[in-house]
């Protein structure tokens, strides 16, 4: 018996095949019909695991909400009126000041200890 599984007895027919060949002394074509049914079982097995992965993975995968053009403005336009708005004139004109007004930070401990 060839390991075709195209010609697999139906889970029906399998009983009466099987003391079929037992009867007439066929185990090795008994084992053959045994190790072809596993495989095709294994076949199945695999791809109703991959299916369900696939599946599991649509549903529960790694996703992420998509922002439109207008959310994207809107949120920008959002953030900038907040930050104007609670920009202190005091922030904004340190901000304005040339860099070389900037406090650079202490070097020894006892400026460290200064600057506080």
């Amino acid at each position: 018996m060839s390991s075709d599984t195209s010609k697999l007895p139906s889970r029906n027919e399998l009983p009466d095949v099987l003391r079929e060949m037992m009867q007439a002394d066929r185990f090795e074509d008994v084992i053959e019909l045994m190790v072809s049914l596993v495989d095709q079982m294994s076949e199945t097995h695999a791809r109703a695991l991959l299916d369900l992965k696939l599946a599991l993975k649509a549903r529960y995968g790694r996703q992420s909400e998509k922002l439109s053009e207008e959310q994207l403005e809107l949120l920008v336009d959002s953030a900038t009126e907040i930050i104007s708005e609670r920009a202190s004139p005091v922030a904004e004109e340190e901000l304005s000041q040339p860099p070389s007004t900037y406090t650079v930070w202490p070097v020894t401990k006892s400026e460290a200890f200064e600057a506080r």
